[in-house]
């Protein structure tokens, strides 16, 4: 598998205008030393996964195709190949943080490592929502945030400014209903809060096996987010009430994994972060917390690259 550098870019504009974009993008991990390093962790602190855990179906499947002389020529093979690279690669994001203490989350173990997968990919899922929101927050933890499990999903402490995150799967038709319902999680805990939205499972490439070049796989990428998330967010952040000063910013994780004209398989993460407008002029103190928070998201964007095994 092919390792390339974390590459960074933004639109230019100043951190804090309205609307502002920026994204970050990685490709590389080894799915091989992934789940091994997995294992490892497991083996030390005594967890043995259940045989039909999303964790175990999804190990079996990158240790069969990794052992394999050449890419299966199986569609659906291809496509459970896809599946589970992305998810063990945050299952490892989320254990790297972890790697100094003995017990892990209850819900997290419980979600990953015992209750059965069983769920087609796209559908509703406890797994893959528990896995995106400590996904999520293992981001902002190695960004130097204090995390713990808190209404609205995550609560963030960072330079003594504290902020929810809310975290939610989202297909495209869904959107909106995701966001107001994130929204008002985040209201309700009379804190200000991110809305973090995944994309990942409704992402063309889970259903059709990508094959071509890694420029064209973020091409593609690109092209989609930026029609489902970006555009949706630019036209009606206003008509969904969401407010700079509660509501800073929106996130948008995804991860997707392609087959390479060289011969190579590539898996992308990318986050994207979009800028709310404030219903009123912010205060100085409403100012100074965008501005910590901003900064928070900027060097979660900075751990995209996955801890090395």
């Amino acid at each position: 598998m092919s390792s390339l550098p974390y590459l960074y870019s933004f639109n230019g504009l100043p951190p804090l205008f309205p609307g502002h974009q920026s994204f970050a993008s990685v490709n590389g991990g080894n799915p091989a030393l992934e789940y091994q390093s997995i294992d490892q962790f497991l083996a030390d602190r005594g967890i043995k996964p259940a045989t039909y855990a999303r964790y175990s179906v999804q190990r079996e499947i990158v240790r069969r195709f990794m052992g394999s002389p050449g890419w299966p020529m199986d569609k659906d093979q291809q496509l459970s190949f896809v599946r589970a690279v992305i998810d063990l690669g945050m299952i490892w994001a989320v254990i790297a943080t972890y790697r100094g203490v003995r017990k892990l989350p209850g819900d997290f173990r419980t979600a990953l490592f015992r209750d059965d997968a069983g769920t087609p990919a796209g559908a509703s899922s406890k797994g893959r929502d528990t896995l995106a929101e400590y996904y999520a927050s293992a981001r902002f933890k190695a960004a130097g945030c204090f995390v713990r499990r808190e209404e609205p999903d995550i609560m963030c402490s960072f330079r003594g400014e504290e902020f929810g995150l809310a975290v939610k799967r989202f297909k495209p038709d869904n959107l909106e209903r995701h966001v107001r319902k994130a929204r008002d999680q985040i209201e309700k805990t009379k804190r200000p809060g991110v809305i973090v939205l995944d994309i990942t499972q409704s992402c063309p490439m889970i259903h059709t096996p990508f094959h071509g070049t890694l420029e064209q796989l973020r091409a593609e990428r690109d092209a989609w987010v930026d029609q489902h998330f970006f555009l949706p967010m630019r036209r009606n952040s206003k008509a969904w009430r969401l407010d700079q000063r509660k509501i800073p910013y929106v996130v948008c994780f995804h991860h997707c994994a392609g087959f390479l004209t060289d011969g190579s398989i590539a898996r992308v993460s990318f986050m994207g972060n979009s800028g709310m407008l404030p219903l009123q002029k912010p205060s100085w103190r409403e100012s100074a917390m965008i501005q910590t928070v901003h900064e928070a998201i900027e060097y979660a964007r900075a751990t995209l690259p996955e801890a090395t095994p």
